[in-house]
């Protein structure tokens, strides 16, 4: 049936005035992604945007990155934006309104600038829309106000809003996870044929952007048997037939994304180097088993309760004990299912990432939609006490936390950090053309090729102190340097950046 243009925008409508409460947190999830997306210009200090700009960027004269570190979808997707941009710059110049924009946005005619911006920009918008799928989700296996709470908590997720403002891979993969775990719901709801075939598709688009959002996969057997109530319901044909056909979703979505794993199969399959995609398994590395135990306890205590604002972790542990006293009590609880398909999971995905030996903040992001469902779920079991008061002032601590956290992340990138500082103070002329500058980390060379010292030396320690006149540019040195004479420094305590001192060598 074809509708015309009144038709869609009466529907529209409708569908803002049904949701506009997801609309709102919509708005403040994006809102607080898109503060800090300049953050460093004109330098690049993040090591691993350059590599996803750059592969992006040379699909033009290639469509094959040959490479497989990371599958390509996000690649051709961020290309796909870069023609469009590119398009619309050309019709500007055609049109004579080039001042007008480039007054309006500078970084318009700057390039490389603008295509990271647009990177950036791309992600901060994936990880907003990221509640839509979440909110669904919380509406199918419990109920619409779970989904809500479940929007408005992973929305405020310090470390997702943080990463959000980056031109990286994680927070795609997340997007397309999300949309799994909804059509997962949805099976567990209506066992449909198509929501199989659709959770298998986006799981596929999932690993064709990072290879870890495959293990999702295993959402779909595990909701699949969750859903039977009664053994005479199981039927194993239909579950063969469901399974074959989410598989085969999977796998036309990871070609979709990245159909040179199929094509250049023989560089995909490359374990010793960073172009084959088996390399990745291997660079992680792996623990034993009592190693991977500890580690697994070790992470509800560091690093991932900090990336969760603290009280979303305690509440999905809390809530992971709740379910446990239920069942071992046999007393009946709405949603008993459901919860455990989320806790579960969101352990599952815990437990392996904690078994790396290189543990990442951003390897355990494929566990954040279960956790933000596991904090709408106690919200609305809060929300029912008898105690009104008591459950908005527990719910508000819940909250109120994150958000704070996550508003000082985007606060953090929104301000110039040290090296931008460090910048603009040589900018200003204080260090001539013809000093002496050493420097000891590496931290400081982008800094340094946008000027042209003649007697520019790095040093990687200062067993033998360096002698002459000139400068002296550390950054968080621990040796005694009290034999110069400080100029200054610039010390991160409330921006980000490295601690930078310069000293004078006379």
């Amino acid at each position: 049936m074809v509708l015309n243009f009144g038709e869609y925008m009466e529907r529209l409508k409708i569908f803002l005035l049904t949701h506009n409460k997801l609309l709102a947190v919509l708005i403040f999830a994006l809102a607080l992604r898109i503060v800090g997306l300049t953050h460093g210009f004109p330098f690049i200090f993040h090591p691993d945007e350059p590599s996803v700009i750059r592969s992006a960027l040379g699909i033009r004269f290639d469509p094959n990155p040959d490479h497989f570190d990371w599958p390509h979808l996000h690649f051709y997707l961020n290309f796909l934006l870069y023609g469009i941009f590119v398009k619309f710059r050309g019709l500007l110049q055609l049109l004579g309104l080039q001042e007008i924009f480039e007054y309006i946005f500078p970084y318009m005619w700057r390039d490389p600038l603008v295509f990271y911006y647009i990177s950036r920009l791309f992600n901060a918008v994936l990880g907003a829309l990221t509640i839509v799928p979440l909110y669904l989700a919380g509406s199918t296996l419990f109920n619409k106000r779970v989904g809500l709470y479940t929007a408005i908590a992973f929305a405020v997720i310090p470390f997702h809003v943080w990463v959000s403002q980056y031109a990286l891979i994680d927070v795609p993969m997340v997007f397309w996870v999300s949309w799994s775990l909804y059509f997962c719901a949805r099976i567990y709801t209506a066992k449909q044929l198509k929501d199989y075939v659709l959770a298998g598709l986006f799981i596929g688009f999932a690993a064709s952007t990072k290879y870890n959002g495959g293990l999702l996969a295993l959402m779909v057997p595990f909701i699949h048997f969750l859903s039977y109530k009664h053994l005479h319901e199981f039927n194993l044909y239909k579950t063969f037939k469901s399974f074959v056909l989410s598989g085969l979703g999977a796998v036309l979505g990871f070609f979709i994304g990245t159909p040179y794993a199929f094509i250049d199969y023989e560089t995909f399959l490359i374990s010793d180097s960073p172009k084959g995609a088996l390399w990745q398994f291997r660079n992680v590395g792996s623990v034993t088993f009592l190693e991977h135990l500890g580690q697994f306890v070790a992470t509800f205590t560091t690093t991932i309760i900090d990336d969760l604002g603290y009280t979303f972790l305690i509440i999905f542990v809390l809530c992971a004990f709740y379910i446990i006293y239920k069942l071992l009590t046999r007393k009946n609880t709405v949603y008993a299912r459901s919860l455990i398909f989320v806790l579960i999971m969101g352990m599952f995905m815990l437990y392996y990432v904690s078994g790396f030996s290189r543990i990442r903040s951003h390897y355990f992001m494929p566990a954040y939609p279960f956790i933000a469902l596991s904090v709408g779920y106690v919200t609305y079991l809060l929300l029912q006490f008898k105690h009104r008061f008591l459950s908005i002032f527990v719910i508000t601590i819940i909250y109120f936390i994150p958000f704070v956290l996550s508003a000082y992340n985007s606060y953090q990138l929104r301000v110039p950090e040290t090296r931008l500082l460090f910048y603009n103070w040589l900018e200003q002329g204080h260090i001539q053309k013809d000093d002496l500058i050493v420097y000891d980390t590496s931290n400081m060379s982008q800094i340094f090729k946008k000027f042209t010292f003649d007697h520019l030396k790095k040093k990687s320690s200062f067993n033998k102190f360096p002698s002459g006149t000139g400068y002296l540019i550390t950054t968080d040195f621990e040796d005694d340097l009290s034999v110069y004479s400080p100029v200054v420094q610039f010390l991160p305590q409330y921006i980000p950046g490295p601690a930078i001192k310069v000293y004078r060598l006379e």
